[in-house]
């Protein structure tokens, strides 16, 4: 995996930082131009965030083996993308867009292969269509992973595959479920079944909980069929399912004196890089704020 954070204070310097691809910018208001990436990559898939203070040009030559998707992260007025909404960039040679000054997004590249789907009316920007609950909270997810970056500036290697997995499990929500996949379902005859499976895949990794994508792969199953099973068996979703894993994950943690750390790196080697959020759902499931934890635990080793 490869993570980078840069900052730039040049609107050219800006185009020419982002690997594999080709810009050209051009700075439209003027001012002290100050832009910053966030790239993150593993493999074919690539998370990156763009921003900069003002409004700027683009002229855009994609790789052409990969489709890109936009997501805004403020509202804008004009500029390219419909805000609160994925956008997917049009195949093209090169692309013209205008950036609106202020402008922060998300853009997501992924194997154009694997989804083909996105190819319909490739030539054209388009919006594809997404519920509002699902894009939020994969939207969240990602600006609190790039902020953890940008507020850290190093990520250790410990926290790749947490990283890897939130990109997946956000792929998943937003692509999987408008693609029409192939999948072998038959021999998993019962949703109790499915559970138990992913119940097992789950505690053989307590301290790194598979993705949602990493178990429909191990099962053969859709994400639908998957949701279905946890929401007849356990009652919940599996996305709330493995969240009180790693809440839990994290809070033995926290209670460990073998192995002291702090709040932000427990946190993060489960995955959670946004800490407002997760002091509150972490209130929510145990009733107690993890300093709260921390503090008890102490005493009651000081005991």
């Amino acid at each position: 995996m490869h993570i980078s954070l840069q900052t730039f204070l040049d609107v050219t310097e800006h185009a020419n930082g982002l690997q594999d691809w080709q810009q050209e910018y051009c700075q439209l208001e003027a001012g002290f131009y100050s832009g910053q990436t966030v790239d993150i990559r593993w493999g074919k898939l690539r998370l990156f965030r763009e921003k900069a203070n003002l409004a700027v040009t683009q002229k855009i030559h994609f790789p052409d083996h990969q489709q890109h998707i936009a997501i805004p992260l403020v509202q804008t007025k004009g500029g390219l993308f419909k805000n609160n909404a994925l956008s997917l960039f049009p195949h093209a040679h090169s692309f013209r867009a205008y950036a609106p000054s202020n402008y922060d997004v998300l853009i997501l590249s992924v194997e154009r292969q694997k989804y083909p789907f996105l190819g319909h009316n490739a030539h054209q920007m388009r919006v594809l269509s997404i519920d509002a609950e699902t894009f939020t909270l994969v939207k969240n997810e990602w600006q609190a992973l790039t902020d953890y970056v940008r507020t850290q500036h190093f990520v250790e290697e410990n926290l790749y595959d947490v990283f890897m997995r939130k990109i997946e499990d956000g792929i998943a929500l937003l692509l999987e479920q408008q693609c029409n996949m192939d999948r072998d379902e038959s021999y998993y005859g019962t949703r109790r079944y499915i559970v138990d499976h992913c119940q097992a895949m789950i505690e053989a990794s307590p301290h790194a909980p598979p993705s949602l994508m990493q178990l429909c792969r191990q099962l053969k199953i859709s994400r639908r069929t998957l949701q279905y099973s946890f929401e007849s068996e356990a009652n919940c979703t599996p996305l709330h399912y493995i969240r009180a894993l790693r809440l839990n994950a994290v809070r033995r943690r926290l209670l460990s004196s073998e192995q002291p750390t702090t709040v932000i790196s427990a946190a993060a080697e489960q995955g959670f890089f946004h800490q407002s959020y997760f002091t509150r759902i972490y209130q929510q499931h145990f009733s107690e704020t993890p300093s709260q934890t921390i503090k008890r635990a102490q005493a009651e080793y000081n005991a």
